[in-house]
């Protein structure tokens, strides 16, 4: 079977933006799949103040 990481480096010529994409955010997306939790809590409060702004 293959891997995430093997797709990911067969598909660069394909999707390129969106292979750079989950390469700068590996880690996050991992972790929502091994501990279920998100940045969605900061990202509501960051999104808040801007509106404030």
């Amino acid at each position: 079977m293959i891997n995430l990481l093997d797709w990911m480096h067969e598909a660069i010529p394909y999707f390129s933006k969106s292979i750079g994409t989950m390469v700068k955010w590996f880690g996050e997306i991992v972790g929502y799949f091994d501990e279920k939790t998100t940045s969605g809590t900061v990202e509501e409060i960051n999104n808040k103040l801007k509106l404030i702004k």
